[in-house]
């Protein structure tokens, strides 16, 4: 997805500067656009819109019309104590605050656009978590995710009410006068400068995963680490700490982990079934298997911990044909299409060195790299917790407990992967940028994964679809600051 590009002249005059057009950027600028502002400018640094919102399926949000209609009962309170309880007050509480309290009058926003929802609770062991993830009833047959669907949408909108839209444009440096207010912005195009003055600012660029220096200082991890995100190099944070902000300490990442790699979509969805056994390098187990059902904001970090960061998983004949039969998607990801594509990539990805077939033991252990007699031991312990139904060491659910009796053996290397990183810029409940003194910088706001004081440690389960979802109200609630501040009404 493109725009016309404007970006042959070397100085632009704005009212707001938007930079980044991804999940929080398009809805920046649309709903300031919306509000009066007539002169907008976007600086998207990529060829297309849409950033990692692209990949998005659905957002977290409460009290909506789609939810007062199916009758859920999840209320705005509740969402903002399950939210502080679980981040140990560790993030803003008045930013978690504004953004859960505006979620049902985006989603209502999109709805006036056309967006029709449909809601999908969260699989727990024994039921699901109440029904807040939004997402697109699909169109046609075709399935589109609401990062996608939105970007879409507030394209023609920004398009048809006259925003500027920069391609290959990336935002380098911040202008500021004498008194700390942002006057505008310097951006870079085919390596030339284009200075822009402006009345507001708004950074939603995207977060870190490609500034190797930012992800050592943040990220608990320092091994492998297999992005699912777009590489963003931080511009957006770094650009605000030249001019004051302060960047949280508490900047972060999703971790999602195990996932196959190289990457291939049936064994990723295998490797996460509750129903396999998971052993690290020295073939020893090292946590539940079933952290996928209702837990992923914990699937990553027990890999972390382990020898070279990586797992394999393991399963025997009878089961796995067991699985692919039934197809029963329930306990998983994915859906149910995966299964029956699992044969065939397994002899794809046995050829490339990162999974196996196996009657031995022996031989399993030396592909693992583990000692035979551990790896041995491991699997005798296991089908005893199985034979008894009590898993002794990680306390698994019963009926997850299948024993690796029947050869051939299926292995699949799994490695630790991360979602978007999230954090950086501390902003208060307007979306304001903080600068060293706690006072807000006049001009500058800040939206989406660069913005900071929202998330820490990942996000509460229940809460699923909170990366969008903070991207898109928080952009929605930047641009309507800004134009208040550009307009005079704030």
């Amino acid at each position: 997805m493109s725009s016309k590009n404007h970006s042959n002249d070397k100085n632009l005059e704005a009212d707001i500067v938007v930079v980044g057009g991804g999940g929080a950027g398009m809805p920046a600028a649309t709903i300031a656009s919306e509000a009066g502002v007539k002169n907008i400018i976007i600086l998207e640094t990529r060829p297309a819109l849409g950033g990692n919102a692209m990949m998005a399926g659905g957002m977290f949000a409460v009290e909506t019309p789609p939810q007062k209609r199916a009758g859920v009962d999840y209320s705005r309170d509740q969402a903002f104590k399950d939210k502080m309880d679980y981040s140990n007050w560790t993030v803003d509480p008045r930013v978690v605050r504004a953004h859960i309290n505006v979620t049902a009058e985006v989603i209502q926003w999109l709805e006036n656009k056309g967006v029709q929802f449909q809601l999908r609770g969260t699989e727990i062991p024994g039921g699901f978590y109440p029904k807040v993830n939004h997402s697109p009833i699909p169109e046609k047959g075709e399935r589109k995710g609401l990062g996608r669907t939105m970007v879409e949408i507030c394209t023609k909108d920004c398009q048809k009410l006259g925003v500027k839209i920069l391609m290959e444009t990336t935002g380098k440096k911040l202008i500021t006068d004498k008194k700390g207010k942002v006057t505008g912005i310097v951006a870079t195009k085919d390596g030339k400068d284009i200075n822009i003055k402006a009345k507001a600012v708004i950074i939603a660029a995207g977060g870190f995963s490609g500034n190797k220096k930012m992800m050592d200082k943040y990220l608990p991890t320092k091994g492998f680490r297999l992005s699912l995100s777009l590489p963003h190099k931080g511009e957006g944070i770094l650009m605000a700490e030249e001019v004051g902000a302060i960047i949280d300490d508490c900047a972060t990442t999703f971790f999602i982990g195990p996932h196959h790699y190289p990457y291939t979509h049936s064994l990723t969805q295998l490797l996460r079934r509750p129903e396999i056994v998971w052993v690290n390098k020295r073939g020893e187990r090292f946590c539940d298997e079933s952290p996928f059902l209702g837990r992923q904001h914990q699937t990553g970090h027990p890999l972390v911990r382990q020898p070279g960061e990586i797992c394999y998983g393991l399963i025997d004949t009878n089961k796995l044909a067991d699985m692919i039969a039934k197809k029963d998607p329930s306990g998983g990801m994915g859906g149910a299409e995966w299964f029956d594509k699992v044969y065939d990539d397994f002899k794809i990805d046995i050829k490339k060195g990162v999974a196996k077939i196996s009657d031995s033991w022996d031989d399993i252990a030396q592909f693992i790299g583990a000692k035979p007699e551990v790896l041995k031991a491991t699997v005798e312990q296991y089908n005893t917790y199985c034979d008894n139904g009590y898993d002794y060491d990680m306390l698994k659910d019963k009926k997850f407990l299948f024993p690796l009796r029947t050869p051939p053996f299926y292995v699949i290397l799994g490695r630790n992967g991360f979602d978007a990183t999230f954090g950086g810029i501390k902003i208060n409940e307007r979306m304001e940028v903080i600068n060293t003194q706690y006072d807000p910088i006049p001009g500058l706001y800040a939206a989406g994964n660069n913005a900071g004081s929202a998330i820490n440690v990942n996000y509460h389960p229940k809460h699923v679809g909170t990366s969008l979802s903070f991207a898109i109200c928080s952009g929605y609630l930047a641009g309507k600051s800004a134009a208040k501040y550009v307009l005079g009404k704030g």
